[in-house]
C-alpha cells in the first residue's frame, strides 16, 4: 500500500491511535487480571510477544507506507532496495523480540529482546549511513 495524496493524516492519526488503545487496554486487561486466571510470568511474555508481533507489522509497511518513488528525486531502485531491506530488518528484529520473550528465562528477557531489537535498529542506519556515504561520492 502506497501512500495516497488524497488520504488524509486524519485517517492515519485515528488508526494509530485505535492501536495504541488496544494495546494500553491489552496491557491493562492482563496487568489486572487476577493470578487464578493468568499466571503474571504468562501475563509478561503475552505482552512481550504482543510488542514484537507490532514491530513485524510495521516493519513490514515500512517499504510500501514511505512517499512514493516518483516524487523524490534519487535513484527509485537504490531506494527501494534500501525500504526492502529496513523492512526485513526490523522485521527479523520484531521476531527476534517476540521469540526471546516466548522462550527466554523470564530475567533475561527484557534485555535480551531490546538488544536484538537494538541491533536491528543498528544494522538499518549503518546500511542507511553507508548508503548516504556512497552517494556523496558518486
Amino acid at each position: 500500500m502506497t501512500t495516497d495524496p488524497s488520504q488524509s493524516s486524519s485517517v492515519s492519526i485515528m488508526r494509530a491511535l485505535i492501536i495504541a488503545a488496544l494495546l494500553l487496554g491489552i496491557a491493562v486487561v492482563l496487568k489486572v487480571l487476577p493470578p487464578e486466571y493468568l499466571n503474571p510470568e504468562l501475563a509478561r511474555r503475552l505482552l512481550g510477544v504482543m510488542i514484537g508481533v507490532v514491530v513485524i507489522i510495521y516493519a513490514n509497511r515500512v517499504p510500501k507506507a514511505l512517499s512514493p518513488l516518483i516524487r523524490m528525486r534519487c535513484d527509485p531502485a537504490g531506494e527501494q532496495a534500501v525500504r526492502r531491506f529496513t523492512g526485513w530488518s526490523l522485521a527479523v528484529g520484531g521476531a527476534a523480540f517476540a521469540i526471546v520473550w516466548m522462550f527466554a528465562p523470564l530475567r533475561h528477557a527484557n534485555s535480551l529482546s531490546g538488544g536484538l531489537l537494538c541491533a536491528a535498529v543498528m544494522i538499518v542506519i549503518v546500511r542507511i549511513v553507508l548508503g548516504m556515504a556512497r552517494e556523496s561520492h558518486a
